[in-house]
Formats: structure tokens, C-alpha cells, sequence
């Protein structure tokens, strides 16, 4: 039997505690264990604060009809929600590239804040979410939200993910 094959073989005989996907495997790495939930139809939450037990709908900041009522906000692309926590400004231009990714034009000055950027990603089932603008990327739901799972993530995360960052002069 081959290395992977052992790997595999162990992985699928190992119980995991705690939350795990559907096949009964807990991933071991922040980018495989996204991806999964992503292919698993959940959506994602992004914020500084690590311990949230429920999301409770709040008036949402943002513009458009979309975002004009009291809901939990979340996006279908975990890209999003990560460049979110990682304080994201008014100035900076998201827009998606043409592998269905995030491109972010930001600031050079905000540099050094951004690549220490943090947050948790909260995990929620998508059952009481509907969609949104922004290319169907947003979602909201009316109730309160209890995470599945929250992953620890970073700017480098959002970049193994495959976001892209342009860093432009000014402000």
C-alpha cells in the first residue's frame, strides 16, 4: 500500500470529535475543510469575534434593497467573508475575476494591516438563507443562525482560497 493510500486509509478508521462533515471525516487543514463546506451547500460568516453562539439578524450596513432590512448577512464564497474581517474600507474595489474568485484593489498603505489580518469564519446550514445581489454571492436569513463549525482564518487564507489582492497608490 503507498503512502497516500495509507494516509487515506488511516483518516477514514480515525473518529474525530467535535464537528465533522458529512462523510464522517473532520479535515485537518483550514483551506480543505472550507472547500468542503462549500461543496456541502453551506454558507459562511465572517467576523473578529470568535464566540458567537447565534447570529441574530441586525440591520445590515451595507447598500441596496438587498441589504435594507434586519437579517443575518452571509456569502456562498468564503472569500468574501474573509476579506470582511480583515477590515475591509469603502475605498478598497472588490469584484470577481474570471475564475469566479475575488480580486480586491487595495491600498498599498493598508498593506501591513491587511497580511496580519484575522477573524473566524462561521459555518451556517443554508436552509433559512436566500439569495441576494452581488452576483449571488450574498445571502440573508430572517431567524437566528447557529454555526456549524468556525475556522480560524487569515489574509493568507483568503489568498490560498484563490483571492487576489491588487495593491494600489493612494488612498
Amino acid at each position: 500500500m503507498d503512502d497516500f493510500a495509507q494516509q487515506e486509509d488511516q483518516i477514514s478508521n480515525e473518529s474525530s470529535a467535535g464537528n465533522t462533515l458529512n462523510n464522517g471525516v473532520e479535515p485537518t487543514d483550514t483551506i480543505t475543510k472550507i472547500l468542503k463546506y462549500q461543496e456541502e451547500g453551506y454558507v459562511f460568516h465572517g467576523s473578529e469575534d470568535p464566540d458567537i453562539a447565534t447570529l441574530e439578524p441586525r440591520l445590515a450596513k451595507g447598500i441596496g434593497s438587498f441589504n435594507a432590512d434586519t437579517a443575518v448577512y452571509a456569502s456562498t464564497n468564503p472569500q468574501v467573508c474573509i476579506m470582511g474581517i480583515i477590515r475591509s474600507r469603502s475605498s478598497w474595489c472588490l469584484g470577481k475575476n474570471d475564475r469566479g474568485s475575488l480580486t480586491a484593489e487595495i491600498p498599498i498603505s493598508w498593506k501591513p494591516l491587511v497580511e496580519k489580518g484575522h477573524g473566524t469564519l462561521y459555518v451556517l446550514p443554508s436552509e433559512s438563507f436566500v439569495s441576494g445581489n452581488v452576483e449571488g454571492w450574498q445571502v440573508k436569513s430572517q431567524v437566528p443562525v447557529m454555526p456549524v463549525d468556525k475556522v480560524d482564518v487569515t489574509f493568507d487564507d483568503y489568498l490560498a482560497l484563490g483571492g487576489k489582492v491588487v495593491w494600489k497608490e493612494g488612498e
